[in-house]
């Protein structure tokens, strides 16, 4: 598919970025109401190992200049991510921009993927009925949903109890990393098609990450061995847990839930109004009712779309 004339396009560079967060920020509050993007969170993934801004992504233009859209790709081995904040200017979402995405994204897979078959993966906002439309009729079928779950921390948030024999304290950089992020990633096994992040990958997603706030991020431990962990965001946007974790011989036990009310109990203390966390609709570790408890209610759900390539000819034959 062609772009429409006047349409134009070109590899973004790292000086595009506020930019491109301009344009994210842009959609959100045109289906959200609100910024869910910065450029912190733009500079981190575009810092992910694997991505080349040369080859991976896109921006395109009107003819008056004005950047209307955006996309990347992302190989992630089993699956081909078309990024979820790959968008199109509220001005122009009515448009086709949106189906050439889609269609750029296909092209991208065919020609680097030979070696197997190629699932593409898109993520929308489940209450968008024009993006749910458009990506069934390029042939996506659904397959899961997320939920984006919310907190008020106006009021003081329930206290923390700590079980018997649990320290919690706060994450110490330099000192926790791998041991955090050993933890996280033995948790996340349990999570449907999880594969293991390598520790550069991660600590550059997270660590690295402008609103890191390792003062937020709490750490669980049972003897000296980390058993349960939180990684926490802290900006202008509000807090947002990124990750929370706990091993499964120590579930059951309350750690899970005394790491979210002591995290939400010193964003409170430092009159962050609200914070939020993404989890798996289907999550089978029982996170969503664990959240519930903590007090938080599902704000916005997601569905994930997925689409099977054909079969390249060399395995084919």
């Amino acid at each position: 598919m062609k772009l429409p004339d006047g349409f134009t396009t070109r590899r973004p560079t790292m000086e595009d970025a506020q930019a491109v967060a301009d344009l994210i920020v842009a959609c959100d509050i045109d289906e959200f109401g609100k910024p869910e993007w910065n450029l912190a969170d733009q500079l981190a993934m575009w810092r992910r190992k694997g991505l080349d801004l040369e080859t991976d992504a896109w921006m395109i233009f009107a003819s008056d200049e004005t950047l209307a859209g955006y996309m990347h790709m992302y190989d992630a081995g089993e699956v081909v991510h078309l990024n979820n904040n790959s968008c199109v200017h509220p001005r122009f979402k009515h448009t086709v921009l949106g189906d050439w995405i889609l269609e750029n994204a296909e092209a991208w897979a065919l020609e680097r993927i030979e070696d197997r078959q190629i699932v593409l993966r898109h993520v929308v906002n489940a209450a968008e009925p024009v993006k749910v439309n458009r990506m069934e009729r390029h042939g996506y079928h659904a397959v899961r949903h997320a939920f984006i779950m919310h907190i008020d921390l106006t009021q003081p948030p329930t206290r923390p109890k700590v079980p018997e024999r649990i320290l919690l304290r706060p994450f110490v950089r330099g000192e926790d990393d791998r041991l955090v992020w050993s933890c996280i990633q033995e948790a996340f096994r349990d999570l449907w098609q999880h594969n293991d992040v390598p520790f550069d990958e991660w600590a550059s997603l997270v660590l690295e990450h402008g609103a890191f706030a390792p003062h937020l991020s709490y750490l669980a431990l049972d003897d000296q061995l980390v058993v349960g962990a939180t990684i926490t965001m802290n900006d202008s946007l509000g807090g947002w847990v990124q990750q929370v974790a706990v091993r499964r011989p120590w579930r059951g036990r309350g750690i899970g839930l005394a790491l979210l009310d002591t995290v939400f109990g010193e964003l409170h203390k430092l009159g962050v109004p609200h914070a939020g966390l993404e989890v798996d609709a289907e999550n089978p570790s029982g996170a969503l009712q664990l959240y519930r408890r903590a007090g938080m209610h599902v704000k916005d759900q997601f569905t994930e779309f997925r689409k099977d390539l054909p079969m390249p000819m060399a395995l084919v034959i």
